[in-house]
């Protein structure tokens, strides 16, 4: 990543880890019923929470974009004026953002997939990106977008996001992302080089994902044995 260095890493861990305690304490109070019910719950406090994890993701995409490029109608574009679907152009064949699914860790769990429609023309069909882009110009007019299941997805999508990205997965073990279940941390370390590859699951507070992409369309789709260090999801799922 260009001017990427090893403290913003440690700050964006350090960012991401305070947007899950936020979340946390709206959970603290509302309690969580499945995805459509917690889509009609939106308060004042989710708009910070939803813009700032959803700029923090337009900042990596621009810090991952070349400094120039050509859109398809021969446009001459910098990192400074790319869009969402110039970066869906630039990255996804690389990030695989799309099919990357990630399990909830609530009661009870749900399938995200925040990346699933991205796509590279118009419209936008990421309604909880569409709602960032609404709150960063007007909170006031569009301060009820920030439902909680939209900033869960923007929550999500960071994470999804900041294993697909070497510098960043590369401190995933320092910040207890990765459970080792027993395995050799050398050896985990050197797997998650290769982003997309190991079959390995990255584990925050709040949502599970599988480096390898993969789609989970249910919860149902989540085999824990499946992955070296599955131990705690086949806990918390209570099976294999």
């Amino acid at each position: 990543m260009k001017n990427f260095l090893d403290q913003n890493v440690y700050e964006l861990y350090e960012w991401y880890q305070n947007l899950e305690n936020r979340i946390s304490q709206v959970f603290e109070i509302v309690p969580f019923s499945g995805s459509k019910e917690i889509s009609k719950f939106s308060t004042p406090r989710l708009v910070p929470i939803l813009v700032e994890a959803a700029s923090i993701i337009d900042s990596i995409f621009r810090n991952l974009f070349p400094d120039k490029t050509l859109r398809p109608n021969k446009k001459t574009i910098t990192r400074k004026g790319a869009n969402i679907f110039d970066f869906y152009r630039e990255l996804e064949n690389q990030l695989e953002l799309a099919k990357t699914s990630s399990l909830v860790l609530t009661s009870p769990p749900i399938i995200l997939r925040p990346f699933k429609d991205w796509n590279d023309t118009a419209p936008n069909k990421m309604s909880w990106w569409i709602a960032y882009n609404r709150l960063k110009h007007d909170r006031f007019k569009w301060g009820k977008e920030a439902n909680l299941l939209y900033t869960l997805n923007a929550i999500c999508g960071l994470q999804q996001l900041m294993t697909k990205v070497p510098i960043i997965l590369k401190y995933a073990l320092r910040f207890n992302w990765i459970n080792l279940d027993g395995h050799n941390p050398t050896f985990v370390k050197r797997e998650i080089e290769a982003p997309n590859k190991a079959e390995i699951l990255v584990t925050t507070k709040y949502f599970c994902t599988s480096l390898k992409p993969i789609v989970w369309n249910t919860v149902e789709d989540v085999i824990p044995s499946n992955f070296r260090n599955g131990n705690y999801i086949m806990t918390f799922l209570g099976r294999y």
